[in-house]
């Protein structure tokens, strides 16, 4: 005889990813579209890309058929004003539902830091002990402040956090006249755990530009470490128009600007 007892699978842990701006969080929530991964986008529909409007919380709770229909009754100028008005706050009342359930099922939800935390304080808080996100994944950790990590991972309740970034890149901008606060917050959370030593798991392989050009940065930044994941470096040879220092050796040129500060514009 066989054992007929039932074994469940446990449920995937919800994961909330996170970044330091709308721009990042559109470019990531779109990465993962493009790998079919059914991740949301929360956030204001007028802070968020055209491309992916579609698959912010707002846009999915609209498109609910309740929601739909109600919509379609109020603008029925057949039916009566009282109807049709009645109409109309249901509607509000049936998405604005639609977008807490989406947000509290939906398995990735993609956000800014900010965004994060005003979502899940609209959601208010829940007779379930658990964390609503167990794990938040932060994308371009090298370039997010930690005043803005830490916004949402107390909002998400997390027990873990996943950082993906390069300290060797842009850090995080920081547009105070205080030197002292700049370079305070002006550490990012990845690059404060890495000085207190906290091991990290580096990815080896680049796709973004021909070895020729991989030779400086990976050297000067990468000790080496970095390699080309397509070795073919068809398309390297530095295009016409300019007086290039080694065009025979790398299609790279540093160029004197004539001012060693940088100046920031607030639009």
């Amino acid at each position: 005889d066989g054992d007929d007892t039932e074994t469940t699978t446990p449920a995937a842990p919800r994961i909330l990813a996170v970044t330091h701006s709308n721009g990042a969080a559109d470019v990531l929530t779109q990465a993962l579209l493009d790998m079919n991964v059914p991740a949301v986008r929360a956030g204001r529909p007028a802070s968020v890309s055209s491309s992916i409007q579609h698959r912010t919380i707002a846009a999915l709770a609209e498109r609910m058929p309740e929601a739909k229909r109600l919509r379609a009754q109020a603008g029925d100028v057949t039916l009566d004003s009282q109807t049709r008005q009645s109409a109309f706050y249901d509607a509000a009342k049936v998405t604005n539902d639609a977008c807490g359930d989406i947000a509290r099922t939906a398995p990735i939800v993609v956000a800014s830091c900010i965004g994060a935390q005003q979502l899940l304080a609209s959601l208010g808080e829940t007779k379930e002990e658990k964390s609503p996100f167990p794990i938040v994944v932060l994308d371009e950790a090298g370039q997010t402040t930690e005043p803005a990590l830490l916004t949402a991972l107390t909002a998400a309740k997390a027990r873990q956090v996943i950082l993906v970034g390069d300290t060797k890149q842009l850090p995080p901008t920081v547009t105070t006249q205080d030197a002292e606060l700049r370079k305070t917050i002006g550490v990012s959370p990845m690059e404060r755990l890495l000085n207190n030593g906290i091991e990290e798991f580096s990815l080896k392989f680049q796709y973004r530009m021909p070895a020729s050009l991989l030779v400086h940065p990976n050297n000067y930044f990468y000790d080496g470490a970095v390699e080309c994941a397509i070795t073919n470096d068809i398309g390297s040879k530095p295009p016409n128009g300019f007086v290039w220092p080694s065009p025979e050796k790398e299609p790279l040129a540093f160029i004197e600007m004539g001012n060693d500060s940088e100046v920031a514009h607030n639009f």
